[in-house]
């Protein structure tokens, strides 16, 4: 069974700070990934969301349950002028 401890007035003041401090860094971040990204993120966007367009970017891919993955292109020359490429999934 865990404690019932209720933090004090101080603590829950510092997290009260902590809390808009990490908050006002996000909306920064975002900000700036609006206006330098040409990310099309809603005014009030996810986390998770933005690490999701920026692992698109990097060439990841993100399924909906969170499994993410790199595509990886292998090119094997069939001939002497003809190259062919496969593509796979690396699963992380």
């Amino acid at each position: 069974m865990t404690g019932t401890r209720l933090p004090t007035w101080k603590e829950r003041e510092n997290n009260k700070r902590r809390e808009r401090r990490r908050r006002a860094i996000a909306a920064k971040i975002f900000a700036g990934l609006r206006m330098y990204g040409n990310y099309k993120l809603p005014k009030h966007c996810d986390n998770n969301e933005v690490l999701k367009a920026l692992c698109n970017e990097a060439g990841w891919t993100v399924e909906p349950d969170g499994t993410t993955y790199r595509k990886v292109m292998i090119f094997i020359e069939l001939d002497s002028c003809a190259l062919r490429f496969f593509s796979f999934a690396i699963v992380l």
